[in-house]
């Protein structure tokens, strides 16, 4: 199947869901099995129904997954997620409560968690994704990578050293105050073309095993612990890695550090993270494109976080029929290419 048909066959599929949530007056939970298509007018009932190599299209809007801490909502099936954003005005995917990923081959896309859990996942990816409260990670998974991710303020992120190749690529770790229980923990990991910028303080992690490149560090670190890590080609704004950094084997090559903040980033306050023309990290990654999100030769960050699947941005009914006997209906889709 070529590129034209793949985005044909997706748009038909965004204006078939927007047809039947006006018809039913409701949210369509779209799921793809094959060649059918299945809606569902219940977000539960869509996760309860999907088998292996299933699609389930999200619309724009909130849903309780009913998942806590001893009892998520599980996922373990075979399956690519699509939400219709995690950011972007009017086109926002939200999952209340706490859901855990779990098997292999799951790739999700465009949703805003509260929560997620990962238990023994394999193969899988979570992309243009953003993670409220906490991500924990369990069991004997590997290969699982979040790429273009966004772990707001105040959530609690942590990668426990049981889990080997859960990797990191061009997100964003931010954060109102660095405290005691919004500490990043990295065992096995690779992490790169990451930003970690606090708004106060300096970033709190640990790390163990693991592969920091291309990233950007905000602040002095303050640190729990970290070994036998490697630490290559990132900028550190206002500060520079301490002792602890530089002990039990770990590794610090071409770092740049103790930059003024107004030196890097375009407007910060307003979350602007490409770097200004003549900022030092200008091509300073080890693939001599920039350091931070906006750096990499493959999945630079997308500012808007659409997901590549159309997405219904407006839609409109007419109240009646015109003089013709026709019922103007009006869709607007938009997607993001990658």
């Amino acid at each position: 199947m070529n590129k034209r048909s793949i985005f044909f066959k997706t748009c038909f599929l965004a204006v078939a869901m927007c047809a039947a949530a006006v018809a039913a007056n409701a949210q369509v939970f779209m799921i793809e099995r094959g060649s059918v298509s299945m809606p569902f007018y219940s977000f539960i009932e869509a996760i309860e129904a999907l088998q292996d190599n299933d699609k389930l299209y999200l619309p724009a809007g909130n849903f309780e997954s009913g998942g806590w801490t001893s009892y998520p909502m599980i996922i373990d099936k075979k399956v690519d997620i699509f939400g219709a954003g995690y950011t972007a005005s009017g086109m926002v995917t939200y999952i209340s409560g706490l859901v855990e990923l779990r098997g292999s081959g799951i790739t999700v896309t465009g949703v805003n968690f509260d929560q997620l859990n990962l238990q023994d996942l394999s193969n899988s990816r979570i992309s243009r994704c953003m993670i409220n409260s906490r991500t924990q990670a369990f069991g004997t998974g590997s290969n699982i990578i979040f790429v273009e991710c966004i772990f707001p303020s105040l959530a609690y992120v942590s990668v426990t050293i049981y889990v080997t190749y859960v990797n990191f690529s061009n997100c964003i770790f931010e954060h109102g105050n660095m405290t005691t229980s919004s500490t990043h923990s990295f065992g096995n990991s690779t992490v790169a073309h990451c930003l970690f910028i606090p708004r106060n303080g300096g970033v709190r992690m640990s790390a163990s095993g693991a592969n920091f490149h291309n990233n950007i560090f905000r602040g002095v670190p303050s640190m729990t612990l970290v070994d036998n890590s490697t630490f290559k080609n990132n900028l550190w704004i206002d500060g520079a890695p301490d002792i602890m950094w530089m002990g039990a084997q770990n590794v610090l090559e071409g770092c740049i550090t103790n930059v003024p903040l107004d030196d890097v980033f375009t407007d910060f306050n307003a979350r602007d993270f490409t770097l200004k023309a003549n900022s030092p990290g200008k091509g300073a990654a080890l693939d001599e494109t920039d350091v931070g999100i906006f750096g990499s030769t493959t999945t630079p960050f997308k500012a808007n976080a659409l997901p590549p699947i159309p997405a219904v941005v407006t839609r409109s009914v007419g109240a009646e029929t015109d003089a013709s006997g026709q019922l103007p209906v009006n869709i607007v889709v938009e997607a993001q290419a990658r």
